[in-house]
């Protein structure tokens, strides 16, 4: 029987990103974690994941939002709301985290990581898939997306 052949890539719309998000920080394993960081600072660390890895690459700076809440600045005045990766912990001692290999990451560092973004018109659905259904209105205030990470460490 002659094989037929492959069929050739097909460009997959935007929504496609937000869906991925979603899948990406809902994993298996039930809520996201919502950590207190000190000083008024919130962070939100994704579900356990379910192996779903994407091949971008996220970076920027460690930020506060006006609402109180940790997102990744790039630099050129675009924030982002920031799901940390599974296992991020509070730091003690600093406004940050202390990823899953132990590096504490406090608020002014420059940061990279595997992970995405989502810049969708529905990016906010992202985050309500991640486990977040609470987050404040303020929390996303002045961002312009979701940053989604699987492992994060100072650039």
């Amino acid at each position: 029987m002659p094989r037929r052949p492959l069929a050739p890539a097909r460009r997959r719309p935007l929504g496609v990103a937000a869906l991925a998000a979603a899948a990406l920080l809902t994993g298996c394993a039930g809520d996201g974690t919502v950590l207190d960081l000190g000083d008024g600072v919130t962070g939100y660390v994704s579900s356990e994941p379910d192996g779903a890895r994407t091949a971008a690459i996220v970076a920027g700076t460690l930020a506060v939002s006006g609402g109180g809440c940790l997102v990744l600045d790039d630099g050129a005045g675009t924030r982002y709301f920031l799901a940390l990766p599974y296992g991020t912990r509070a730091a003690p001692g600093a406004v940050g985290v202390t990823s899953g290999t132990g590096q504490v990451l406090a608020v002014g560092d420059q940061v990279t990581g595997g992970g995405g973004y989502d810049e969708d018109d529905d990016w906010r659905d992202g985050v309500s898939g991640g486990g977040w259904s609470d987050v404040p209105g303020e929390c996303l205030a002045g961002t312009s997306g979701l940053a989604y990470t699987y492992d994060l460490a100072r650039a």
